[in-house]
């Protein structure tokens, strides 16, 4: 179970970090980052109240299953928007030197910077899954509520 949701969550945000956010817009991406926070957040409330209308008694293997798929949302939403972020103040920089710094456009480190922002890219997003499966595994696998 825990590792079903592990890869599901894992896959997602590879999902969100290489092709949706290649498909959709910089500005949609950001408002939709930043909403999932607290509507996940409304919609773990709404579900702990239902549940206590119901009068169910959850065992700590469901508890702990809520709280991680909370978490892995959240995680997902922060881990999105900070790429996004960080892309978007990657091409302010290469634009900023491209029309006010013109001259020195061939000039180390700016010609390797503005050269391979691809490169960059890539780079920075490999790091921020890398970084994402780490914290989804501990939500996953070592969370203690």
């Amino acid at each position: 179970m825990k590792l079903l949701g592990w890869l599901i969550f894992v896959s997602l945000n590879f999902w969100l970090l290489f092709y949706f956010a290649k498909k959709a817009g910089r500005s949609f991406l950001i408002r939709a980052f930043i909403l999932t926070i607290p509507a996940a957040c409304i919609i773990i409330i709404f579900v702990a109240f239902g549940l206590r209308l119901i009068h169910f008694n959850p065992s700590q293997v469901f508890t702990n299953s809520i709280f991680s798929v909370f978490f892995s949302f959240v995680i997902l939403s922060m881990i999105n928007l900070f790429n996004q972020l960080f892309q978007a103040g990657l091409d302010g920089m290469a634009s900023f030197h491209q029309k006010n710094n013109a001259e020195n456009l061939g000039r180390q480190p700016i010609k390797f910077f503005v050269t391979r922002r691809p490169l960059i890219r890539q780079i920075v997003a490999i790091i921020w899954f890398l970084g994402s499966a780490l914290m989804l595994y501990g939500a996953w696998f070592d969370m203690k509520v």
